[in-house]
């Protein structure tokens, strides 16, 4: 919004392509994996079809599964600066030093490019062999899967995947619109081919892919606006000095900024994961849940780890949910955010550090002289543990328990 025009390039793509037998090593490893955009749908997708075992813990050993999934990565709107001018309204406020009026509509930083990401997954699922035609029909899986067609190989391989009762499960993200869905579900090998054809256009289509990546910019560094940041200089005065001021005080603005947003982003989330907790988890009759018909065993009941979602020792119970909320109610974390910003007991808070730089010019100002500003960077919290854990709620063990009258 704060550009008169976007001139971005071509896009351009990265291509993956995974063929793994799924075992209890791989989970671990999808589950640990950097980029939970990613591994993070392949593990649920996997995990949605696999046979639970104990304690509802899916269970690869069960049968034979094997993942294949192909990927397809493309960097998009990547910004050229040169071409892409700040509009006329947003640069009047840098010109004007209303830097505080700028950064409010704009922001501090701006997108200088997306990356977008599509997937195409197929899980096959049939019936434990013994160990030598196991990874005899893995290896056909994997030498034919993008030759389907004509030829004995194929036949052989239909007929071995009938026999076995193969299953074919497949699930497309991000892929881009099209009237040819049909051609996205197969019924057996040699439509997956097709399939596979079908998501990888799909895949290239403009409009297809999530965001899984941004690179952001500050504005200082915006040709168009360089210049207007800094204040006149004294004649023989080094501008290398004060680019080193500008650079460290607008880190510190947008620490700042960030400490306060992630405060009351935890507040909105411990609201809401609450409010769903008392609503749709209850422990007893109440005004609030006398339409339900039953009520939950608080100590039996227990809910899912998102970071840890396979290990049984990091779940929790639906009384320990409820103890959290009793130690630590929502406004726990409103409160912190206002203190972070407006301060407490004769300490000034993070705004009063925000006016001394903007005061003295943040091309000349030496944030490490100002006390708010100090304290203000010490004061950053990192996120809640526990509600990144265990928010919004997601139960695996349900037990009821009869309702008091």
């Amino acid at each position: 919004m704060c550009f008169e025009k976007v001139k971005a390039p071509d896009p351009v793509f990265d291509f993956y392509y995974d063929f793994d037998r799924v075992d209890g090593d791989y989970l671990q490893r999808l589950g640990a994996g950097g980029n939970w955009a990613i591994d993070g749908e392949l593990l649920e997708f996997i995990q949605d079809h696999l046979p639970k075992g104990s304690a509802g813990i899916p269970d690869p050993t069960k049968q034979v599964n094997i993942v294949a999934r192909i990927t397809l990565e493309s960097y998009y709107a990547t910004l050229d600066e040169s071409g892409s001018p700040v509009s006329k309204s947003a640069r009047a406020l840098v010109e004007e030093g209303r830097h505080t009026a700028f950064f409010s509509a704009c922001g501090f930083f701006y997108v200088r490019s997306l990356r977008y990401s599509s997937t195409f997954m197929a899980l096959f699922q049939f019936a434990g062999l013994p160990s030598d035609e196991d990874e005899r029909l893995e290896q056909m899986l994997r030498a034919g899967l993008f030759e389907l067609g004509s030829g004995q190989s194929t036949g052989e391989m239909e007929r071995l995947a009938q026999a076995l009762g193969m299953k074919i499960f497949v699930r497309g993200v991000g892929l881009g619109h099209s009237s040819k869905l049909a051609n996205l579900v197969p019924t057996n090998l040699k439509e997956l081919r097709q399939s596979i054809e079908s998501a990888a256009e799909l895949m290239q289509a403009a409009t297809s892919g999530r965001i899984i990546a941004m690179e952001i910019a500050p504005w200082i560094e915006h040709p168009d606006l360089r210049s207007f940041f800094f204040s006149k200089p004294v004649p023989g005065e080094s501008t290398f000095g004060r680019s080193q001021n500008m650079e460290l005080n607008s880190q510190v603005v947008t620490a700042i900024n960030q400490g306060r947003a992630h405060l009351l982003e935890e507040y909105y989330l411990s609201s809401l994961c609450r409010r769903d907790l008392l609503e749709y988890y209850p422990i007893e009759k109440s005004d609030y849940s006398g339409h339900f018909d039953v009520v939950y065993d608080p100590q039996r009941t227990t809910f899912q780890n998102h970071h840890h979602p396979n290990e049984v020792e990091r779940r929790i119970t639906l009384q320990e949910f409820r103890d959290y909320f009793e130690k630590y109610p929502p406004r726990v974390f409103l409160e912190k955010a206002n203190r972070f910003m407006y301060g407490a007991g004769g300490h000034e808070g993070a705004e009063g550090c925000v006016t001394a730089l903007l005061k003295e010019g943040l091309d000349r100002a030496d944030f490490t002289k100002f006390k708010p500003c100090v304290d203000a960077l010490r004061n950053i919290e990192v996120q809640d543990r526990f509600l990144r854990n265990f928010c919004l709620p997601t139960p695996v063990t349900r037990v009821y328990k009869a309702a008091a009258p």
